[in-house]
């Protein structure tokens, strides 16, 4: 192998990466775009003074969506469940912790 071939070698996997990377990158971006339309959807989470913050994202075929919903000095957790490019549950908790609402209950 001269340098030249393993050069070529190693900017193929570079390029195959960071394709992966972007890929990977616009589907959290879709799912954070699903996630805001359901919310915008329920009357109690919409508003003009509600806001939105990212968390985390976790799971496999079922991915969950963490964020932190701000409202004046109130601030709530609210989890949105995405499958297959569909949300499929929010749910969101006050601040003891204590489940207020589900869509799939």
């Amino acid at each position: 192998m001269t340098i030249k071939t393993i050069t070529i070698a190693a900017l193929s996997s570079a390029a195959l990466f960071a394709s992966t990377g972007a890929m990977a990158a616009s589907s959290t971006q879709d799912k954070l775009e699903l996630c805001q339309e359901a919310f915008a959807a329920q009357p109690t989470l919409a508003g003009d003074d509600v806001n939105f913050k990212f968390k985390s994202i976790r799971g496999g075929a079922v991915k969950k969506l963490t964020f932190e919903m701000r409202s004046g000095d109130e601030r709530e957790t609210v989890e949105c469940a995405v499958k297959r490019g569909e949300v499929i549950d929010i749910a969101w908790t006050g601040g003891e912790g204590d489940q207020l609402a589900s869509l799939s209950n």
